[in-house]
């Protein structure tokens, strides 16, 4: 049993990038809908709206995309581990690479969410003052 310990661990990974891929996904969803309700018209002059909101979007498919590597990452490490203990310690090493480069990927959607979160601030501060205005 103790030889699973490797196989496992990055699997312990995957609940929690798995929930940041959901929420991420519906966040990149309502995005894609605010996109859509705008005119013709605003999106030809690139306001600054429009400007925002494709910024968002591409924060978050770049999220998502660092988000699906680091899947593809644990699950590796666990294959490897899985079998590279069977067979020598360099392939052990793979799996810890693996696995950092998993983390590395986290990490990398993490300042995407963050960056996403402040640009969404500026918009709704926006459409506050575009509201107190008029």
């Amino acid at each position: 049993m103790e030889s699973l310990g490797p196989a496992l661990a990055p699997f312990s990974f995957l609940s929690g990038v798995g929930l940041l891929i959901l929420s991420t996904s519906t966040r990149f969803i309502n995005v894609k809908n605010e996109i859509l309700k705008l005119s013709p018209e605003e999106c030809k002059k690139q306001t600054d709206r429009v400007t925002r909101e494709l910024n968002r979007a591409r924060l978050l498919r770049n999220a998502l995309n660092s988000l699906y590597v680091s899947v593809v990452c644990f699950s590796l490490a666990s294959l490897v581990g899985a079998f590279g203990e069977r067979f020598s310690e360099q392939v052990g090493l793979i799996g810890y690479v693996l696995a950092t480069a998993g983390v590395t990927a986290v990490v990398l959607a993490s300042a995407q969410l963050v960056r996403d979160s402040r640009l969404s601030l500026e918009i709704v501060r926006s459409h506050a003052d575009e509201r107190q205005s008029s």
